[in-house]
């Protein structure tokens, strides 16, 4: 019996020896994802601000995770960086998103992908992609459009449609999805 309890203790005290492995050498190659040492970095949650293409401000909620595999191993194949995107106003959008940071201390970022989970039926214009930059407890980030019409196909160029030019600036700040709802719903009841 000691013998077996014993095997399984060394097999779990080898499986979390291998996983601490894994964080500690994924840590050296992407700092930005973790926060060992109590700096500061780019995953997390982030609230703020920006205005639409008609000059309205808007509220977003922005989480960025370091990207794993369902089997709980560190992604680096696809994109190292996934989340969720979230707007208020009377076009509030859900967006799930991945990208990637540029050179190892992740100070600038691309998220080349922003799926739309709400509305079912986007019509108008909505996020598409996006070029970041990170300093401490500050994002900006440079959304650029897409338009969606109402076949449900989505332009991101052409004459046809002029915000396609244009680029939003979002400025975000460490923050909770607490924070946000609650900006949210002040800016609904404003809004009435």
């Amino acid at each position: 019996m000691k013998r077996v309890l014993g095997g399984v203790l060394g097999v779990v005290a080898l499986g979390c020896l291998l996983w601490t492995g894994e964080v500690a050498i994924d840590a050296v190659f992407n700092p930005w994802a973790h926060s060992g040492l109590g700096v500061s970095t780019l995953t997390g949650t982030w609230v703020g601000g920006y205005s639409d293409l008609d000059g309205r401000q808007r509220t977003a909620f922005l989480e960025l995770r370091r990207n794993m595999t369902p089997g709980g191993r560190y992604e680096d194949e696809d994109s190292r960086i996934t989340g969720e995107l979230h707007v208020c106003g009377s076009s509030g959008a859900s967006y799930t998103i991945s990208g990637d940071p540029h050179g190892w201390r992740g100070t600038a970022f691309s998220i080349r992908r922003m799926n739309i989970q709400s509305p079912a039926k986007p019509l108008g214009y909505y996020f598409h992609h996006a070029e970041g930059t990170w300093a401490g407890d500050r994002i900006t980030l440079s959304v650029k459009p897409a338009y969606f019409d109402t076949d449900g196909g989505m332009f991101a160029s052409g004459p046809r449609f002029p915000g396609l030019r244009k680029t939003m600036q979002l400025e975000l700040l460490r923050g909770t999805r607490a924070t946000f709802e609650q900006t949210c719903s002040a800016t609904r009841k404003g809004a009435r």
